[in-house]
């Protein structure tokens, strides 16, 4: 789409401010929780993935086991069915 994306500030610590927060954090348990927001990411050659972010964590609650659903290529609309 012509619209409607934000795009990467190339910097020492590249960021987007799209999904900068892709979770909810538990104050009570201090666990990190999808959003459940899909974003539409455009790649250099210009095609389009739709990424979903699904956990943090590994088995028995440890931390750095991302796991994440996406769909590779979508229809240049931006459009990305579940």
């Amino acid at each position: 789409p012509g619209s409607g994306f934000v795009a990467t500030i190339p910097a020492r610590d590249t960021s987007n401010a799209a999904i900068g927060r892709w979770y909810r954090y538990g104050m009570l348990t201090h666990l990190l929780t999808p959003r459940g927001d899909v974003h539409v990411v455009r790649s250099r050659d210009g095609t389009f993935a739709a990424l979903e972010m699904l956990s943090y964590y590994c088995p028995g609650v440890r931390p750095g086991c991302v796991t994440f659903r996406y769909r590779h290529p979508i229809p240049a609309s931006g459009q990305a069915s579940r």
